[in-house]
C-alpha cells in the first residue's frame, strides 16, 4: 500500500495536475488524500477516481478539512502520515507548515519554469518545463514508468489545450510524428493546409503583429479584423488583441460574419469550405457572447460592407479604429482617414501551440475529400499509428479521437480529466 497526500487548492486544477504527476513518477497509490482549507465548491473525487481507474490506479479518494490558520495546519498536519507529501497545491502558509510539520516520508514540489502554463489540463505544459523535487533531500525526482491505460473505449472529444496535452503524454514514450495519410507533415511544405495550420499555430506569424501590440500599449485605440485574419491567425487572436490594462480590443464585423456563414451554408463540394469552418471556429471562440446579435443583423457581406462598417465606428467611436487585415486591395481602397494594418511580412518562430496545429490539421480530412481523396490525420509513436484525430461536427472547437493502441488511450484520460476540473456552472 501506498498513500499519497496533496494539498487542496481553489479550483482543484493545480491539485489533480499535482497528483497525476506524481503518477507519472511511477507512484502507485492505494490511498489519496487532498488537504483542505475548507470543503472544495465541488467534489472532484468521483470524476478523478474514474480517470486514474483508466491507467490502472485503483485508489480511495479522501478530502481531508484542517481549517484556515497556521495554527490549525501546524497542529493537524502532525496526526498525518504519508508516504508521499506534494506541497505545490494551495496557499503558501500550508506548503510551509506542511514541509515543517508533516510526517511525510517524502516531502515533494512541482517546479514549474513558466507558472501561467501550468494552471490548465495536466499535459498542456511540456514535461521537460517540469522539476519534481523532494525538498528535503533536495534530490530531482524523474518522471518514469508512466501508467499505461487499460480502458476499452476508443473514442473521445478533446478541446484544444487537451490535445496538446495529449500529444505531450504520448511524447513521454518516444518521438510522436504527424502523418496525413501516409505523408509526414514535415515533409508537406506546399500544402496549402500545411501551411494554414503553420499560422494558425504560431510557427508562422508577421512581422506587423509588433506593431498591433504596440498600438495597444501605447494608444487608446479598436481594431477590426477581415476574414482572412480570422482565417489564417485563428486562435491567436485572442491573445494578439489583449491589452493587459484595456483588455480585449478587437471588435467583429457583421460582414465578416455574413461571409463565413454564408460560405458554410452552401451546399457545394468545395474544397475551400475548410478554411472557412476554421475562420469560423476562430471567430466564435473569441465573440461567442456576441454571435446571438450579429444573427440578427445580418446583411450583406464583402469589402464594400466591410469598409461601410469600419467606417461607421470610425465615426461612432471617439477612439482610434484601426483595420487589420492581409488584403493589400482592401487597405489601399479604404478611405484614407481609418489606420491599416497588413499583415504580409512572415516570420518563421520556434515556439507555437501543438494543439492548435493538431486542430487545424483535423479539417485536413474534409479537405482532401473534397479534393477527390480522403487523407486521415494520424499521431504515430515509434513508426506505429496510434491516434487518428478528425474534426468534430458538433462543436467546431473540439476534435475527434479515435485511439488505435489502447496502451495509450490518454485521450479517454483526458476527456474525463477536462470534466473533472471544469469550473461549476
Amino acid at each position: 500500500m501506498q498513500s499519497l497526500a496533496t494539498l487542496g487548492s481553489n479550483k482543484s486544477v493545480t491539485t489533480v495536475n499535482a497528483i497525476m504527476t506524481e503518477i507519472f513518477t511511477d507512484v502507485k497509490p492505494t490511498k489519496i488524500e487532498i488537504l483542505r482549507e475548507t470543503p472544495p465548491s465541488r467534489d472532484i473525487r468521483q470524476g478523478f477516481k474514474k480517470a486514474l481507474n483508466y491507467m490502472g490506479i485503483n485508489a480511495e479518494i479522501n478530502d481531508v478539512m484542517i481549517g484556515v490558520s497556521v495554527n490549525k495546519w501546524r497542529d493537524e498536519i502532525k496526526k498525518y502520515e504519508y508516504d508521499i507529501l506534494d506541497i505545490t497545491p494551495g496557499r503558501k502558509y500550508m506548503a510551509l507548515t506542511s514541509a515543517n510539520y508533516g510526517k511525510a516520508n517524502q516531502v515533494r514540489y512541482i517546479y514549474l519554469r513558466n507558472e501561467s502554463q501550468g494552471y490548465r489540463i495536466f499535459g498542456y505544459v511540456p514535461f521537460e518545463e517540469i522539476k519534481i523535487f523532494d525538498i528535503r533531500n533536495g534530490n530531482e525526482i524523474k518522471i518514469s514508468n508512466p501508467p499505461h491505460t487499460t480502458v476499452n473505449d476508443r473514442n473521445s472529444t478533446l478541446g484544444i489545450e487537451s490535445l496538446k496535452a495529449l500529444y505531450n503524454i504520448l511524447s513521454l514514450y518516444g518521438e510522436v510524428r504527424i502523418k496525413i495519410g501516409r505523408d509526414y507533415v514535415e515533409e508537406m511544405n506546399d500544402d496549402k493546409i500545411v501551411e494554414l495550420c503553420k499560422m494558425r499555430s504560431g510557427m508562422i506569424s508577421f512581422e506587423e503583429e509588433k506593431r498591433i501590440k504596440d498600438s495597444l500599449n501605447k494608444e487608446d485605440v479598436y481594431f477590426v479584423a477581415d476574414t482572412n485574419v480570422y482565417i489564417n491567425l485563428g486562435n491567436r487572436i485572442r491573445e494578439l488583441f489583449w491589452g493587459q490594462e484595456k483588455g480585449f480590443r478587437l471588435i467583429p464585423l457583421l460582414a465578416v460574419y455574413k461571409e463565413l456563414s454564408e460560405k458554410l451554408n452552401s451546399t457545394q463540394k468545395d474544397e475551400k469550405l475548410v478554411v472557412f469552418r476554421l475562420g469560423m471556429a476562430a471567430f466564435k471562440s473569441v465573440h461567442l457572447a456576441l454571435v446571438p446579435q450579429l444573427e440578427d443583423r445580418l446583411s450583406k457581406s464583402g469589402d464594400v460592407e466591410v469598409m461601410n462598417e469600419v467606417k461607421k465606428l470610425k465615426s461612432a467611436l471617439p477612439n482610434n479604429v484601426v483595420l487589420v487585415t492581409m488584403d493589400k486591395n482592401l487597405a489601399s481602397n479604404i478611405s484614407l482617414n481609418v489606420k491599416t494594418i497588413t499583415l504580409e511580412k512572415r516570420v518563421t518562430n520556434k515556439q507555437y501551440d501543438m494543439g492548435e496545429f493538431l486542430h487545424c490539421l483535423s479539417y485536413y480530412p474534409q479537405y482532401s475529400f473534397n479534393k477527390g481523396i480522403r487523407k486521415d490525420l494520424y499521431l504515430e509513436l515509434e513508426g506505429k499509428d496510434v491516434a487518428k484525430i478528425s474534426y468534430n461536427t458538433e462543436d467546431l472547437l473540439t476534435v475527434n479521437v479515435e485511439t488505435l493502441d489502447i496502451k495509450y488511450n490518454y485521450a479517454k484520460v483526458l476527456e474525463v480529466l477536462k470534466d473533472v476540473i471544469k469550473p461549476s456552472s
